[in-house]
């Protein structure tokens, strides 16, 4: 069960990115760019595309994955290594998968990173290695 528990929730957005990419035609900047729904504004309408969803979801899983992080109170080796692979998955993707080469998939892997670094400081800042004690 610990086990299950330190793998990050960012890598079931990964997985459900690669789905993403497998399923359906090889035109993903026209599909991430199409309008899912429009939210009503004051003066004119706000367009929400399928890119923008995802990229919303990935906000929301970022804040569990940090939450996750704040209420644990000893973070393993494993913690470290998982939240590693789980960036090093997002950026190797980034950059020889051509059809990851998007922008959501670009912001999605610029907060894998920051959860990565997160998961690195975390404890040091804990423990009083950045100045207080």
């Amino acid at each position: 069960m610990r086990l299950i528990r330190s793998i990050p929730v960012f890598a079931y957005l990964l997985i459900f990115y690669n789905a993403f990419l497998l399923h359906g035609s090889t035109r993903r900047s026209e599909l991430l760019a199409q309008t899912i729904f429009t939210v009503p504004l004051r003066q004119s309408a706000l367009q929400v595309a399928l890119g923008d969803v995802i990229v919303m979801v990935g906000i929301g899983l970022m804040y569990v994955e940090l939450s996750k992080m704040a209420r644990t109170a000893g973070l393993t080796v494993l913690d470290r290594f998982s939240a590693l692979m789980v960036f090093a998955a997002f950026l190797a993707e980034l950059l020889l998968v051509p059809l990851a080469g998007t922008l959501p998939f670009l912001t999605l892997t610029l907060m894998a990173f920051l959860i990565m670094m997160a998961r690195f400081t975390l404890p040091m800042a804990r423990r009083g290695f950045l100045g207080r004690r």
